[in-house]
């Protein structure tokens, strides 16, 4: 699509962008950084949230008992609740029935190498939904990405409405603080007891006699049949199944490198799965990468903008993802 800078009016050639995340083009002239705002694919609009209705909170946990607890008492506070256990799907229906504030699960996996989060905050449909991050570990203090606000995922039901109360009336959650251990209360040693009774005689007991066991008679052992002879002609063995080299290259030991790697391969089973019926018609046709090659663009703009130069200018992790991709799809060692 063709745009133009705001700040020295010069043509901006910019890849289509409809229906994808936001993005930031910089200015070739000036060096203006020009934002576009889109909506992702996955959160399409829907019934927005509502100021004098009942506030709406979605509830998405992987862990159903944790999740029910939560939902319930946030139901009997008076909100409106709405539950999901899958990142994709609670996308979807946050889309459709915006809520003014979610409490996500900070344990999803990343979608297009994202938190659930950081999603709902990029698209223009959810933009506006305050985020409340779950985080699983405990003993942790990085914030959920997206989060407008992070706590421990076990606080309690308890300390998730107050937080939720205070971020819908516009405050900010105190830091969640664990709870103090319960006092132990130490018993003091028993005093002892002096007896004065006179010990008794102890009566010295003779030690049994030896008894004599009936000698075990063995059967005698059993003649085993003998095997059939082997033909003379032995039949041709079956051919062995093909093996298919596996082309992925293991995990680099530099951890940059292995992000690297492991958003390269996150972003093309995404597209892989959001684009099913072409990558089906693909394999049948025996032309897969050319079938998923419209698709590649956007995930190749991801990478670059999350994967340092330095890196790139070195590696080529996301085409060597593909290539991993393709050959497990076909079955071929060589791409």
């Amino acid at each position: 699509m063709k745009l133009a800078c705001p700040s020295c009016h010069q043509a901006l050639d910019v890849l289509a962008v409809d229906e994808r995340l936001c993005a930031d083009v910089t200015c070739g002239q000036c060096g203006a950084v020009v934002g576009i705002s889109v909506t992702a694919t996955i959160i399409r609009a829907g019934a927005s949230a509502t100021a004098d209705a009942t506030p709406k909170v979605a509830v998405v946990m992987q862990d159903p008992q944790m999740r029910a607890a939560y939902a319930g008492a946030l139901q009997a506070a008076g909100y409106q609740v709405l539950e999901g256990g899958d990142a994709r799907q609670a996308l979807e229906a946050l889309g459709q029935n915006v809520p003014n504030l979610a409490v996500i699960d900070g344990g999803f996996e990343p979608v297009f190498g994202m938190g659930m989060g950081e999603i709902l905050k990029k698209s223009n449909v959810t933009r506006n939904t305050l985020v409340l991050g779950l985080n699983p570990d405990p003993q942790s203090s990085l914030p959920v990405p997206g989060a407008d606000h992070t706590m421990p995922a076990v606080a309690g039901a308890e300390a998730v409405v107050n937080a939720v109360q205070t971020m819908l009336g516009g405050g900010q959650p105190a830091p969640a603080q664990p709870a103090a251990p319960e006092p132990v209360m130490e018993m003091a040693p028993p005093e002892p007891v002096t007896e004065m009774t006179s010990p008794e005689p102890v009566m010295e007991v003779a030690p049994p006699e030896p008894v004599m066991e009936p000698p075990v008679m063995q059967e005698p052992p059993l003649v085993q049949p003998a095997e059939p002879a082997a033909p003379l002609v032995q039949e041709p063995a079956a051919p062995a199944a093909p093996v298919t080299a596996a082309i992925s290259k293991p995990m680099s030991d530099d951890p940059e490198h292995a992000k690297a790697q492991r958003l390269a391969r996150t972003i093309i089973s995404d597209i892989a799965l959001y684009n099913e019926e072409a990558v089906k018609e693909g394999i049948q046709n025996g032309n897969l990468r050319d079938a998923v090659e419209p698709f590649l663009d956007e995930g190749r703009e991801h990478y670059r903008e999350k994967v340092s130069d330095a890196i790139q200018s070195s590696t080529n992790y996301f085409d060597e993802a593909l290539d991993a991709w393709i050959a497990r799809k076909t079955g071929a060692a060589r791409v």
